[in-house]
């Protein structure tokens, strides 16, 4: 069976971060593809069928004077197109916490995380992704969803948002 590299589309229209979570996504083994706006998100999310998106939540649009990275996020549940998904966020906002939750999606909060957090968490990501591209790992959503809660398990108890307080 031969392997593919993951893939990741990474959405912020922040270009700062844009480039930031790039680099650590090119530097974890990721195949890069970048948007700065939902049209251009969904388009190719739909092209690329990603294995991993991360989404700032508030996305300006030219169309769209602001859009909810969540609602992105579950469009693309809802069509079936979503695999793993992160949510970053510079703002704290419990109802968004919970709404990424409900949708299967991590949730990090700008400056509540070190880069070795969230480093460590897109590596574990690539590597179930990386296994599942090479047939080590043949499971079905159930078992996958529990991989999931697991993985959240691990970040939110190892790394509290609102104990860790420096940046990537």
């Amino acid at each position: 069976m031969s392997t593919r590299t993951p893939k990741a589309l990474i959405i912020d229209d922040n270009a700062s971060w844009l480039r930031t979570l790039s680099r650590l996504h090119n530097e974890a083994g990721y195949e890069i593809v970048t948007a700065v706006n939902f049209d251009d998100a969904l388009q190719k999310a739909d092209n690329i069928k990603p294995d991993l998106i991360v989404t700032d939540i508030r996305l300006v649009d030219e169309d769209h004077a602001n859009i909810d990275g969540i609602r992105l996020l579950t469009n693309l549940k809802n069509q079936g197109k979503l695999n793993k998904s992160i949510v970053i966020t510079g703002y704290s906002d419990p109802s968004k916490r919970e709404a990424a939750d409900k949708i299967g999606s991590l949730y990090f909060e700008k400056g509540s995380f070190t880069r070795k957090d969230f480093v460590d968490t897109i590596n574990k990501i690539y590597q179930e992704v990386s296994n599942l591209h090479s047939g080590n790992f043949l499971y079905g959503a159930e078992t996958a969803s529990c991989l999931l809660k697991s993985l959240k398990k691990y970040i939110f108890s190892s790394f509290p948002c609102h104990t860790v307080k420096s940046r990537i």
